[in-house]
């Protein structure tokens, strides 16, 4: 809470900064301003309050106003604190609040770099427009499915990733090819988003130990629901709709129409169907922040659902503890919201278990069978074991730098923990891949 340096009495004035928004999302607001991404969810009454305050109105005259509206008291000077927290106010009584950024001093959070690239709207509204997801996408995608379904040897395969006898060839090309279409889902998000008016940029960030590359389009919660979809589901259609156009290619070399099939560029094409569809599976691990989590999230209209999750469970446990006295206050949260929140619970809790089970007894074991086995390739030698002495280097160098970027993601959060909002704070949608 900002400290002020007056009294705030019954006959202040307050005054907002002339960036802060007012948008009605079913039965609450979402408040907040966009050029610091700080928005926060208010009841009717919070939404009023703001508004009789910008009019003019005193501590006091909007207190009775208020009273006379909703028939209850409702305390204006805490919320004022509240609003003080956030960010929101400029000055009171011309006393100016110090310690919050000014208007147009864009703020870039720590650990995130500035948006990537300066697309304007007109340059990509047409990409997820009703005519070119009509005229392009969906034939594109009906037609991989149509191939699929009518030639089952095209149907992804885990050997699908052996495209060359080189392991080296093959885990190069692997980490490449995922990058490239990592880079094209995450800016497929962006690209849907800038037409409603919002900015983001991507990151590096990490869900569980899985490395990850994260939209962050905070913004988007001043855009009206129906028009947040797109933005949530752009980077699964472009993924949906790079698996259909590499079908069609292979499709049509081996019928001859682009050469015969085979070779190292239809192996890439194989391989990269195989990633697609991986990337395609963990979206519905929402369990995580996941693109299907935004939109599980947002269509039952839960503002802050994974952030609830973990504090309902955290609740469930100081009681199950005895130490009922250090549960966090959920009491602001709607019922609709904690009927959803209670059964996401259950599927986040047997996800993460599942996904740690498997990591701890699949993953790790298997992990240091590699190492074992390149560890003795390398102590071999290079002479007469040069395959297998580069492929070993190779291995242990992705390892390690898989590890170093998880690291780096860990270490980045763990400095941002004190900066994090309360429960109340509308803190996504991050998109995350």
């Amino acid at each position: 809470m900002k400290r002020l340096s007056f009294e705030l009495d019954d006959e202040s004035h307050v005054e907002f900064f002339r960036t802060l928004v007012k948008v009605k999302d079913g039965e609450r607001y979402v408040v907040g301003r966009p050029d610091t991404r700080t928005f926060v969810e208010l009841p009717e009454v919070g939404a009023q309050a703001i508004t009789l305050l910008q009019k003019g109105l005193s501590v006091r005259e909007v207190q009775e106003e208020l009273k006379n509206r909703f028939e209850k008291e409702f305390d204006v000077k805490s919320f004022i604190h509240e609003l003080l927290s956030s960010g929101f106010v400029k000055s009171i009584e011309g006393h100016a609040v110090t310690g919050v950024p000014v208007e147009g001093q864009i703020v870039e959070v720590k650990g995130e770099r500035k948006r990537l690239l300066k697309i304007r709207a007109e340059h990509v509204k047409w990409l997820f427009s009703r005519p070119f997801l009509g005229g392009f996408f969906a034939p594109v995608i009906t037609a991989g499915i149509i191939i699929m379904l009518l030639n089952p040897s095209y149907w992804p395969k885990p050997e699908d990733l052996l495209f060359h006898e080189s392991l080296t060839l093959v885990l190069l090309g692997v980490y490449g090819i995922s990058f490239i279409l990592l880079f094209l889902h995450e800016i497929a998000h962006l690209f849907a988003a800038i037409p409603l008016g919002v900015q983001g940029n991507i990151k590096l960030s990490n869900r569980l130990f899985y490395i990850v590359l994260e939209t962050n389009l905070t913004n988007l919660w001043m855009v009206p629901r129906k028009k947040r979809y797109p933005a949530y589901l752009a980077g699964l259609i472009i993924d949906i709709t790079v698996i259909s156009t590499f079908t069609i290619l292979m499709w049509l070399s081996d019928i001859k129409v682009l050469g015969g099939s085979g070779g190292i560029f239809y192996g890439l094409a194989k391989a990269a169907i195989f990633l697609e569809l991986l990337r395609v599976a963990w979206q519905f691990m929402f369990f995580m922040k996941t693109d299907i989590y935004h939109l599980f999230a947002d269509y039952f209209k839960c503002k802050n659902l994974y952030g609830d999750t973990m504090n309902y469970i955290t609740n469930k446990l100081m009681k199950l503890f005895g130490k009922s006295d250090r549960q966090r206050d959920m009491s602001f949260i709607p019922e609709n919201e904690m009927r959803v929140i209670r059964k996401y619970a259950i599927f986040f809790l047997a996800g993460t278990g599942i996904s740690l089970f498997l990591y701890v007894f699949l993953i790790i074991p298997l992990m240091a069978i590699i190492l074992i086995s390149t560890a003795q390739h390398l102590l071999s030698g290079y002479v007469g074991n040069e395959a297998a002495f580069i492929d070993s280097i190779v291995i242990i160098s992705l390892i390690a730098l898989n590890f170093t970027l998880l690291g780096y993601s860990l270490w980045k959060k763990s400095r941002l923990v004190f900066r994090r909002k309360t429960a109340k704070s509308l803190r996504e949608p991050t998109l995350k891949e």
